[in-house]
């Protein structure tokens, strides 16, 4: 399980590099690319699993990867900050 101030730390991180993607490069092979980079720097669960929760709200889920291209940039955006803001 990650720490509530390390989960924070990582989501307001996640979500710059989300936030600085442009739409038309919005895409699943450059979401993990600028992801997957920050995760091996910091701990891919410690990134990617309070992702992976702010986006599906389930401890268990698809991959964050696929949640993000299903919901595409704007909700994925929004789920981050909602998450964000009840940590």
């Amino acid at each position: 399980m990650v720490r509530g101030s390390t989960a924070k730390t990582h989501l307001e991180q996640t979500l710059s590099l989300l936030d600085k993607i442009p739409d038309e490069e919005f895409t699943i092979d450059n979401i993990k690319n600028i992801l997957l980079k920050y995760a091996e720097q910091h701990g891919k669960g410690s990134v990617l699993w309070p992702l992976r929760f702010a986006l599906s709200g389930k401890e268990k889920s698809p991959d964050p990867f696929t949640i993000i291209s299903i919901l595409g940039k704007k909700e994925t955006v929004e789920r981050v900050k909602i998450a964000l803001q009840k940590i």
